[in-house]
């Protein structure tokens, strides 16, 4: 038995000293890449830095071209991890809520009145209460973010928490770059801003912080790549709306090189002009298949991802129900939503939902935004028929029942619209027109909000 326990641990040691050869080329590779030559960078109250505590909660966005990075020696390969170095406290203290989000995206410049979005899946590290040093403060991304080579980099920075409010530390940072490289809002009393839809700019947006990758090369391509799938940001899109494709389970190497196709019937395809990295961001005005082929350099191999069709829905006109009732099938809508969702790539005529009286209550917020093609004479009626729509709202930038942003040539008739809150702590809005909605209509119609409460939280119609 003691020969027979020496050979396993024999074995076992010399299966790790195996493991460990194995392991050393890999650790070996990883390579720090420095993207930023600045060495000044923010002050106490300042911005843009990615980690910061002035304010009780931000969201930026940064972005990283493919040629800055490739010409900083970083090709395609596994980013594990990226760094901000702090060189003064400035008496920062702890930042609630910090979550780091790194992915691919088809932005070349970051736009001011709007956050870009990711062309693909992140990856993401949160950090409850995150005590910033002086020094080097890295955020281990799990599982790495397997960057293609080709595609930008954006990276998303987002916190915030009551006990935040104490200062910005310094980050260096570089100023002048050829485009916006940053986009940052930062606001107090609004809890963690992670998602928010508020876009105004603080800062300048040609300086981006300095920062470093923990990145490790892919291998080179050999033989035959794997095309993976194609995955559309939305398998249903409206005429003249951008959306992404993405790939997924394709081969990470270097040495590929990537075209997409479009086709209108999955047989015959045509190259998308300039279409050459792993994602592509695009529009349409009908439904259409896609595809990317892959290339291997070294051995001439060529393959073709799985198809996906994005389809665009024709433009409507005609009369319709809405009963709740009922499920939403044919001409029937289970829902205000459901019938607004059916009209909002476009009209080419007028239409009419007529709510079915023996229908609702409809318990439901209805956000309305301008519908292409309406008129004054394509109108979009909702006929009531004495039926009620309600709503509680908790949200302080959506507050009413029904909301018409920017949207013309609505028309609500013999409806009962019912703001059901009771208590300051949430929203009693009938009505709120915004973003110069007009040439609407009510008409016959009975609007709700509680009169016993003196608070701006609650009012029949709202235009602001």
């Amino acid at each position: 038995m003691r020969k027979i326990t020496r050979h396993a641990f024999c074995l076992k040691a010399l299966t790790l000293a195996m493991l460990l050869i194995m392991v050393i080329p890999v650790l070996r590779a990883q390579t720090d890449i420095a993207i930023g030559t600045g060495t000044v960078g923010n002050a106490n109250t300042t911005y843009p830095v990615p980690i910061q505590g002035y304010y009780e909660g931000s969201r930026a966005q940064y972005l990283f071209r493919a040629s800055e990075l490739n010409a900083a020696g970083m090709n395609a390969g596994v980013i594990s991890a990226i760094r901000w170095n702090i060189t003064a406290m400035n008496n920062a203290g702890i930042i609630e809520g910090l979550q780091v989000r790194v992915g691919h995206t088809s932005a070349t410049t970051l736009q001011t009145t709007a956050w870009d979005v990711f062309s693909g899946p992140t990856v993401a590290t949160t950090t409850a209460n995150y005590q910033p040093i002086l020094g080097n403060n890295s955020f281990t991304l799990p599982g790495g973010f397997n960057w293609n080579g080709t595609d930008n980099i954006m990276i998303e920075v987002c916190n915030g928490g009551p006990s935040d409010f104490t200062g910005n530390p310094t980050i260096p940072w570089t100023t002048g770059l050829s485009f916006n490289a940053s986009h940052t809002y930062r606001a107090d009393n609004l809890g963690s801003l992670c998602g928010t839809a508020t876009t105004t700019n603080t800062g300048t947006q040609t300086t981006r912080p300095n920062i470093i990758f923990a990145w490790t090369p892919a291998v080179a391509c050999s033989g035959t790549p794997t095309g993976g799938t194609a995955v559309p940001s939305s398998t249903m899109v409206c005429a003249g709306d951008d959306f992404s494709l993405t790939l997924n389970g394709a081969t990470i190497a270097s040495g590929l090189t990537h075209k997409w196709q479009r086709s209108t019937n999955n047989t015959t395809w045509v190259d998308i002009p300039g279409a050459n990295i792993s994602s592509l961001t695009t529009s349409q005005t009908v439904s259409t298949w896609y595809r990317c082929v892959i290339t291997c350099s070294s051995s001439g191999q060529t393959v073709n991802s799985t198809s996906v069709q994005v389809v665009s829905p024709s433009l409507v006109s005609g009369t319709f129900t809405i009963n709740n009732n009922q499920p939403t099938a044919g001409t029937n809508f289970n829902s205000f939503n459901d019938a607004y969702n059916y009209i909002k790539c476009g009209i080419s005529g007028p239409v009419v939902f007529n709510v079915d009286p023996a229908s609702g209550p409809y318990t439901e917020q209805l956000l309305i935004s301008r519908i292409n093609g309406s008129s004054a004479t394509n109108t979009i009626t909702f006929n009531g028929n004495g039926r009620t729509i309600r709503f509680t709202s908790a949200a302080s930038g959506q507050r009413a029942v029904i909301g018409l942003n920017g949207a013309d040539h609505f028309i609500f008739d013999s409806l009962t619209i019912h703001a059901t809150g009771t208590t300051t702590s949430v929203y009693g809005w009938g009505v709120h027109l915004t973003n110069d909605a007009d040439s609407n209509i009510f008409r016959r119609s009975i609007i709700r909000s509680n009169d016993s409460l003196t608070s701006s939280n609650y009012a029949g119609i709202v235009i602001s």
